[in-house]
């Protein structure tokens, strides 16, 4: 028998080897013709999302042609290959039986999303493409995509630079305020990283003012920050004028912050560590400001996407939104209105002799401590009418997060009379008030005070009656004084006269 060459021998083992492993081979090496795609839409708590509309096209690559970016695809589009799903249920649309090749992907329509998200960019899709290995192929390609709804929200808090604190964020839906007190509101609002880029652009929020607010809009400022909790000292600061415009309609009490096209371009260079855009001002309640009822304050923001500079039918531009408006325009407003309260303290003047008789032209003052009180330091002062009532409006009560109706620790407050009634006795001490929320007759009076006059000249004390607050009195106090002396005179007399011997 011939021998084999060892030369021989090794190709012979090579043929072998490959003709043993050629299935294997040719089954990673050919790819299918056909696949499918598959796109899920989940939202911000990873819930499904219906109704949104994907619309693909085939890239013509006949001429070995590969696109290099989406933008770049657009014009090696083959028209006939269109085809629209919309999510169902699950948040699934199927593109089944694709032939294989990259395919051109937009988000044309979000459904209920249309008015308050933003639009996914175009993508590319391969199919098939290589499994993660690199040593097969995977007909069924899924893509899993989130919306970025568009925000805004509104806090109300104290005023000045440092108005927006981040360790009382959670508690800025509610502040109580005083008539005097100057108070801040911050909006935060979101912007998205691709701002600025396409024409006809607008990003505009609009906040309706209470009809008891007065605006200071000379103290507004705008900031691009990182997040809602980030305070205005760590922001970029922006220029008016030349980043933004603001209006103040006095007759609307309607304030309107535009961004102009610089300021977009701006907050694009800084969307690598800013997202959201931070406008601060301070506001202070009018003197007819109601009492106990929800100061509420609402902000909106219309963003309206704008058009690239392409014209060709696949770049998606006009979009009707639920509210119908056209071009893409994207509305919201805040979920949870903030709001400022305030409440009130009622005095009733009357003569302690008749109480039926009430004091016109007692003048008082209230203030916040005792020690103020008595040095003549008051928050405000008032007069009583010819009913003898006098009502101090605009008070602060509560803490910052408690709501208007929230029955929280009592707010002290302190009266003081400054000048009595013609013929009439002055309280010479403050009279403690606790301040709390309370209803009274469907009118929201928080606290209020009967005061009594003594007619000058006069002993005679007229009783305390319906838990009122009674001052000026000392006849009283001296009669009971000197019946327990004579008591005690008295008891010691039986006393003695029990000791003494039979």
């Amino acid at each position: 028998m011939k021998k084999i060459k060892i030369k021989n021998l090794k190709i012979l083992l090579f043929a072998l080897i490959w003709m043993l492993c050629r299935p294997i081979l040719s089954e990673a090496a050919v790819a299918p013709e056909y696949g499918s795609l598959t796109i899920y839409n989940r939202d911000s708590e990873s819930e499904p999302v219906s109704g949104v509309e994907y619309t693909i096209w085939q890239v013509d690559e006949s001429s070995g042609y590969r696109p290099g970016t989406p933008e770049e695809a657009k014009t090696h589009l083959i028209e006939n290959t269109k085809q629209s799903k919309k999510t169902d249920a699950d948040g699934k649309a199927v593109f089944a039986s694709l032939p294989a090749g990259i395919y051109y992907v937009t988000e044309s329509d979000l459904g209920n999303m249309n008015a308050s998200a933003f639009k996914n960019a175009p993508f590319l899709a391969e199919i098939p493409m290589t499994n993660a290995e690199g040593t097969g192929w995977i007909a069924d390609v899924e893509v899993y995509l989130k919306n970025q709804p568009l925000g805004i929200d509104k806090f109300v808090n104290g005023a000045g630079d440092d108005n927006y604190d981040t360790k009382d964020i959670s508690r800025a839906k509610h502040r109580p305020v005083g008539g005097e007190e100057v108070f801040g509101y911050t909006i935060v609002s979101y912007f998205p990283s691709e701002i600025g880029q396409t024409a006809g652009e607008s990003y505009v929020v609009t906040d309706q003012l209470n009809e008891y607010i007065e605006g200071y809009p000379d103290t507004l400022k705008v900031y691009a920050v990182s997040s809602k909790e980030t305070a205005v000292q760590n922001g970029y600061l922006l220029t008016e004028g030349q980043h933004y415009e603001k209006v103040l309609e006095r007759g609307t009490n309607l304030l309107t912050v535009s961004l102009t096209e610089a300021g977009m371009d701006l907050l694009n260079e800084r969307s690598k560590s800013d997202s959201f855009l931070l406008i601060k001002f301070d506001c202070q309640l009018r003197e007819d400001a109601s009492n106990g009822v929800n100061i509420y304050g609402k902000a909106t923001l219309s963003y309206k996407k704008g058009v690239a500079a392409s014209g060709r039918a696949y770049t998606f531009s006009t979009v009707s939104t639920a509210r119908n408006n056209p071009g893409n325009l994207l509305t919201v407003s805040v979920s949870e209105e903030p709001e400022v309260h305030t409440g009130q303290i009622g005095i009733a003047k009357v003569n302690a002799k008749n109480e039926e008789q009430k004091l016109a032209n007692a003048k008082f003052g209230i203030s916040r401590s005792e020690a103020a009180a008595k040095a003549g330091e008051y928050t405000a002062t008032g007069t009583t009418d010819k009913n003898g009532n006098l009502v101090f409006r605009g008070l602060r009560y509560g803490q910052p997060g408690d709501d208007c109706e929230q029955n929280s620790d009592a707010t002290t407050y302190w009266l003081i009379e400054i000048e009595a009634p013609s013929g009439y006795s002055r309280v010479q001490d403050p009279i403690e008030v606790e301040f709390q929320y309370q209803e009274d007759n469907r009118e929201f009076y928080f606290a209020k005070v009967m005061a009594y006059n003594q007619p000058k000249g006069t002993t005679v004390d007229k009783p305390k009656k319906n838990g009122g607050v009674k001052t000026g009195d000392t006849a009283s106090i001296v009669g009971l004084a000197v019946v327990l002396v004579i008591s005690l005179v008295a008891i010691v007399i039986i006393l003695k006269k029990k000791k003494l011997p039979k």
